[in-house]
């Protein structure tokens, strides 16, 4: 039970540095709307229920939650994404007024979205990009690879496997390479200086690279 407690905390957590490698959305509808994806989700972390099918149950989830949960949920409310099939439950006498706590939650979701932008905009500049180092000790590794192939039966698989990679990933640059080479150039226009400067590739050499697949193939094969 603590080992659920703690892949739904891990999850949760993921799940917010997800959204923070993306900027948010410009559309308030679309941002509203990745609040009540992240309603439930904490919900699901705190282990409360999630699922309001009627005015009880959105009074009993409303209590356990706390005062800006509970202004998010009347803004869902309002909007169509809580009891939007349930026209007789009134929550206007439980909540004080349902408008104005709406409202209230649009308000500091204002505040919200800026930080949510700055986070990734922060995040957009400094985060570091890393290329694994060649191994240090390439003898050794050689080596152990040899080592690996006298085995019985791994030569032959790791040929097969080397079959299946090299058929896969030609298939996919064949299908790709011109629209990937399209959205390349687009991701990098939308991007500002100090993040093009840090791509591993620039626009010529992605597309050398991918130009020299099949020469590299031949290598590899040989």
């Amino acid at each position: 039970m603590i080992e659920l407690k703690a892949d739904k905390e891990h999850m949760f957590s993921l799940a917010q540095e997800v959204m923070e490698c993306h900027p948010p959305a410009s559309s308030y509808a679309l941002f509203l709307h990745e609040q009540f994806i992240f309603f439930y989700l904490e919900s699901i972390k705190k282990e409360i229920s999630h699922e309001i099918e009627d005015g009880v149950q959105f009074l009993q989830i409303l209590r356990a939650h706390d005062l800006e949960t509970q202004n998010l949920m009347c803004e869902l409310y309002m909007h169509g994404y809580l009891l939007h099939e349930n026209k007789e439950f009134n929550p206007v006498p439980y909540v004080g007024d349902i408008h104005l706590r709406a409202l209230t939650s649009n308000t500091l979701n204002q505040i919200s979205w800026q930080k949510t932008s700055n986070t990734f905009e922060a995040n957009q500049t400094i985060k570091p990009f890393f290329m694994s180092e060649e191994h240090e000790r390439s003898v050794t590794m050689y080596n152990k690879h040899n080592t690996f192939l006298k085995i019985m039966g791994n030569k032959e698989h790791m040929l097969r496997t080397l079959k299946w990679c090299i058929d896969h990933c030609v298939t996919k640059k064949v299908m790709f390479q011109d629209e990937a080479l399209d959205s390349f150039q687009k991701r990098l226009m939308m991007s500002p200086t100090s993040v093009q400067n840090r791509e591993p590739f620039g626009a010529p050499n992605f597309s050398q690279a991918l130009s020299r697949v099949p020469r590299y193939v031949v290598c590899i094969q040989t």
